[in-house]
């Protein structure tokens, strides 16, 4: 390779002037040495600039400087720089080259790189004489910056009012047919057409189902008289034309909005093809650099690379395509290419020498020339932020699934940090916080939060960290909702009401990453302590149990310390008890209150706030009537699942000593119970009697007791079987009966409620 320093640089001589007043603009060289190949393309595809000094030069430019890209003295495109020049490493570099560019523009570690956001300029800005740029060295100060940064604002501009544009076209894979006019159809694939796989998406992932469903239609439409068959739709961004507007022919590079997966098939089978016809690369339609993926930090290139290194000469076993998706794939289409259309036995011709390897086989060449002139793909082109373009698959997405509130949430919050000044490689940062989440959500655990856990919770931490208006009405917005009108308010693509005064704040990888550390925390205590468990339970049997993360909202706010978990999942529990059992539904003075000690836990000491709420009568000031007044006394408890279940539950956990163990949790919440009428509702022998003489006593608390569902149903109203069962319960409250249960009468039924009442008033109000 021919050093890139030679004949491409001009002294600069003293007619040049850098304008050190000004400084943050900067002309860099589109062309690799001298009249050699553009590198527009790899600016594009990699979201970067770089250039070849084996000076100190490229120290000088700085992170958000703008750039100036030239093609010998004709400007063709402007950036941003997203990080500060640095030598290129091959190993532990941030941009992962495909092995073809890699080989070809990095011949060693002088060429210096950044990271870059790219905008092409219109034809019509790509005149020299607009620019005053007389300089020819590769990588310089412009020398007037005030130009650069009037375009570049404008695309600013532009993009924050959510300009967009929508065209579409009918493409066939490589070449048109007989008689097509190149306007009716256009194409796919040329040796001019690049496409990029941008980091926010998914890997290729199709599997053999995938490929079997396109090899049959495939070959149904080829067996019906050789039709053109619709092979369906693909969304890229608005194409960038890398070549200067004399050039022929054009050169175009594109981002996969949707359609990776068909994209990168089609462009296996057409290998494949070749191959088989011993095609020369060199006059193939597709090459290495055809298709580039920026997706999970460089591994899918790796993979990308090394199905491109795959021919028929080596052998891949079957633990080697399971590890590489393309060459996968390769091994499955090259088997359902014999299996669909070539199981014929021509392939033994007599007269045909078995050796002879130069033989034509025309049944391949007419299904190549068949997939490259008769294939037709819709396709959609768009020009938008990345919300818009977000919002425009989803309205044409009609075969696939709607993106979830996990993915649309990592899209936003990384094109909310670019607008922030951070560099592309933000996105790596937060696919890892992604994939912590898949991590921990894979271990052998019962309590495994998921990615839209976290995000309900930092929901939540959003309302109280910016002590946000109407914070009731947004806690109750479901999570899709909550970000959708945030990000929509934070990008400028629409102002919601609700979030109208909080357009500066600023999304931070830290608080995130501080939350996942916290739900982890969480967890692994979880994982080790029953007691946690029994009131992470007992939490979910409120009517209030959406508060089940405040815990985890304390920690991250630094009101509790790890020591407190478990205290603080106590206390929060026994504050929600009076108002479950007082009301048959959740009561706004109640979500209010929970709602606003949010931001308590923001500015106080955690167990200091609930405290203060135990001492001050509770969550509404009320506790004592709720419970005694109301949950003990005036409510029929049977009537409620939820207040039966609840009160039930609590005195068996008081009556077996409050001793935990996985066997008591298990036998409190995933053993199937019923709950019992000790003197039963529907007497055998004198129902009426019975209702007329206990009245709302039958169904109080002192009458109800914790049985295992099977024993309930077993002795089917019968008084003389309850002892028995009772006796043989695993429950403590239901053995504790087993001596009484025959002579049951109403004064034993209030006595016990009384009783119990006091008990269980004694723990809500305990230190314990």
């Amino acid at each position: 390779m021919n050093n890139p320093n030679s004949n491409d640089v001009l002294p600069s001589g003293e007619n040049e002037k850098e304008d050190i007043s000004m400084p943050g603009a900067w002309k860099i060289a589109s062309r690799w040495g001298y009249n050699g190949p553009s590198v527009l393309r790899l600016f594009f595809d990699y979201g970067c600039a770089f250039y070849y000094d084996e000076g100190e030069k490229y120290k000088e430019a700085k992170k958000s400087d703008l750039l100036l890209v030239c093609d010998g003295e004709t400007p063709v495109a402007i950036a941003k720089m997203q990080t500060e020049f640095e030598r290129y490493r091959e190993d532990g570099g941030f941009i992962h080259f495909c092995e073809a560019d890699r080989e070809l523009f990095f011949p060693d570690d002088n060429v210096c790189i950044c990271r870059a956001r790219f905008v092409m300029l219109d034809s019509k800005l790509q005149d020299q004489s607009l620019w005053g740029n007389e300089t020819r060295r590769r990588f310089c100060r412009y020398t007037q910056p005030e130009k650069i940064k009037e375009i570049w604002d404008r695309f600013q501009a532009s993009e924050e009012k959510g300009e967009f544009s929508i065209s579409s076209r009918v493409c066939s894979l490589c070449n048109p047919e007989k008689g097509e006019l190149s306007h009716e159809v256009k194409l796919l694939l040329t040796r001019h057409n690049f496409y990029r796989i941008p980091i926010y998406q998914r890997p290729y992932s199709w599997g053999e189902n995938e490929i079997r469903r396109v090899m049959e239609d495939l070959h149904n439409a080829y067996m019906n008289g050789k039709e053109p068959v619709f092979m369906g739709t693909m969304q890229f961004s608005d194409a960038v034309l890398l070549s200067p507007k004399e050039t022929q022919p054009e050169s175009r590079s594109y981002e996969v909005i949707d359609g990776q997966q068909r994209l990168t098939t089609f462009i296996i089978i057409l290998r494949i093809l070749e191959q088989m016809l011993n095609i020369d690369p060199d006059r193939s339609t597709i090459s290495k650099s055809t298709l580039v993926t920026r997706v999970n930090q460089g591994s899918a290139q790796s993979d990308l690379d090394e199905y491109w290194e795959w021919d028929d000469t080596k052998t891949f076993g079957l633990d080697d395509a399971q590890k590489n998706p393309y060459i996968k794939n390769a091994l499955l289409i090259k088997e359902l290419l014999k299996e669909v259309f070539f199981s014929r036995e021509s392939d033994e011709q007599p007269g045909v020498d078995a050796q002879e390897e130069e033989v034509v086989k025309p049944a391949e060449l007419e299904l190549y020339d068949y997939l490259k002139t008769k294939l037709r793909f819709v396709v959609i082109e768009t020009r938008a932020g990345l919300s818009k373009t977000l919002k425009i698959f989803n309205s044409i997405n009609t075969t696939g699934l709607d993106l979830g509130i996990s993915d649309v949430f990592k899209l936003r919050l990384y094109e909310h940090r670019k607008n922030k000044g951070a560099s592309e490689s933000e996105f790596d940062e937060i696919s890892e916080l992604y994939k912590t989440v898949d991590e921990c959500e894979k271990k052998d655990r019962r309590w495994n939060p998921g990615m839209e856990d976290v995000l309900r919770t930092y929901q939540r931490v959003l309302i109280a960290e910016y002590d946000m208006k109407n914070a009731v009405t947004l806690f109750n917005f479901s999570v899709s909702k909550f970000y959708d009108e945030l990000f929509d308010t934070l990008l400028d693509n629409q102002q919601w009401k609700d979030f109208e005064d909080y357009k500066s704040i600023s999304l931070e990888l830290s608080d995130i990453r501080r939350l996942i550390e916290c739900f982890e925390e969480f967890a692994q205590e979880y994982d080790h302590n029953p007691t946690l468990k029994i009131y992470d339970d007992f939490i979910a049997e409120t009517r209030y149990g959406w508060v089940w993360d405040y815990t985890v909202i304390a920690r991250f706010f630094g009101s509790i310390e790890p020591n407190q978990i478990l205290d603080f999942h106590r206390e929060l529990f026994k504050l929600l008890v009076p108002p479950s059992l007082a009301y048959a539904k959740t009561v706004y003075p109640v979500r209010n209150k929970l709602v606003n000690l949010l931001k308590e836990l923001k500015n106080e000491r955690g167990m200091e706030v609930l405290n203060a709420l135990k001492k001050n009568g509770g969550i509404t000031g009320a506790a004592e009537y709720e419970f005694r007044g109301r949950g003990c006394t005036e409510n029929s408890l049977f009537d409620k699942p939820k207040w039966k279940n609840l009160a039930c539950r609590l005195v068996e956990w008081i009556q077996s000593g409050r001793k935990p163990s996985e066997e008591l949790e298990e036998l409190l919440f995933r053993t199937e119970i019923d709950i019992e009428h000790i003197q039963c509702y529907t007497d055998e022998k004198e129902p009426e009697k019975i209702w007329k003489e206990w009245g709302d006593e039958i169904n109080q608390l002192g009458n109800l007791v914790i049985l295992e569902r099977s024993s309930n149903r077993s002795q089917k109203n019968k008084k003389e079987a309850k002892e028995g069962n009772y006796r043989k319960s695993q429950f403590a409250s239901a053995q504790a009966l087993a001596d009484k249960v025959n002579g049951w009468k109403q004064e034993d039924a209030k006595q016990r409620r009384q009783e119990w009442t006091e008990k269980i008033w004694a723990f809500l109000n305990g230190d314990d």
